[in-house]
């Protein structure tokens, strides 16, 4: 993922001022994470759809029933390459963020998907308590009942947000309760 950011020209932003208002960035943070999370959701759903990238390269993401934050990144290297390159890849080159927000983007999808993992759904969640006044914004509580089903749990893909399982109809409630 850090060599692509060097590889592409331009990928990667300078740290410079960016002459953009605060309001401009953060509104382009938004649709940058939602245009990384539209091709992280397919990636997901096609890594659970296709049996031959199921069973060499997803599985091993799912072997835990009930994920603890350590499992977030307990998988196979070619799971984390591809969603890199459908996720981070492509929303930095159709919403490119500048320095800042770049890394903004960054610490929030890793602290979104340690949380996910983490089996706690409460008020300590920060990543998600940010993200709460998305529209279907989801809690760890969704992604558990992802793991919960193994392979047949074919629900709750999209990372950041959730508006993608709904509009596809993957979407499950899970234990709020």
């Amino acid at each position: 993922d850090l060599a692509i950011y060097y590889m592409i020209p331009g990928f990667y932003p300078a740290a410079k001022s960016d002459p953009q208002g605060w309001a401009t960035r953060v509104c382009k943070l938004v649709l940058n994470h939602y245009v990384l999370s539209f091709g992280m959701y397919w990636m997901h759903r096609y890594l659970h759809v296709n049996s031959f990238l199921w069973e060499k390269i997803h599985s091993f993401h799912h072997w835990a029933k009930h994920p603890l934050s350590r499992n977030t990144y307990q998988d196979h290297w070619l799971d984390n390459l591809l969603n890199a390159l459908v996720g981070h890849v492509a929303a930095q080159l159709i919403v490119p963020l500048d320095n800042t927000m770049f890394w903004a983007s960054r610490l929030i999808r890793i602290a979104e998907s340690l949380e996910k993992h983490s089996g706690v759904s409460c008020h300590w969640n920060l990543a998600h308590t940010m993200q709460s006044w998305l529209p279907y914004a989801q809690m760890p509580h969704h992604h558990d009942w992802h793991h919960e089903g193994h392979k047949s749990c074919n629900f709750t893909f999209t990372a950041i947000g959730g508006v993608w399982d709904c509009v596809f109809g993957t979407r499950k409630i899970g234990r709020a309760d």
